[in-house]
């Protein structure tokens, strides 16, 4: 393992069995993608959205960034199109946004045979968004 690459304590995020909602889901790999070669890497996308930042036009600003094992890759920012009434709503662009990109990239991975170590990982900063629901305790 990579020593830059950062120690992540997964007991802290909650353990949720999502097997009996979504069944045996698999990524697609498609047939004429070549073998897999080398060691697998590890994709992780940190999401952040700035609510209400520009204050002229009172749009929102997201991004986001992608990292294959420590190194960027790809990046995103932009002024919202649309305007959200709240902070989850702004998390929510983002995160479509970053997803979609990210799928994109996968599949290019695939087709030029590097191994993806298991799903995606995607950080962002939706604490405050959920402290904000009623039916949420803090850990």
């Amino acid at each position: 393992m990579d020593l830059t690459y950062p120690d992540i304590d997964n007991d802290q995020f909650p353990v949720m069995d999502w097997k009996e909602f979504y069944g045996k889901v698999t990524e697609p790999i498609p047939p004429s993608s070549p073998k897999p070669l080398g060691k697998p890497v590890d994709v992780c996308m940190f999401i952040n959205s700035n609510h209400v930042g520009n204050k002229q036009t009172r749009h929102s600003q997201s991004s986001f960034l992608i990292y294959i094992n420590t190194a960027l890759d790809d990046w995103h920012s932009k002024c919202q199109a649309t305007i959200e009434t709240g902070v989850f709503g702004t998390e929510l662009v983002a995160m479509k946004t970053g997803v979609d990109t990210q799928r994109g990239l996968r599949y290019k991975f695939r087709m030029m045979g590097v191994a993806i170590d298991g799903a995606t990982h995607v950080y962002g900063d939706t604490c405050l968004s959920l402290r904000i629901h009623p039916s949420w305790s803090p850990p």
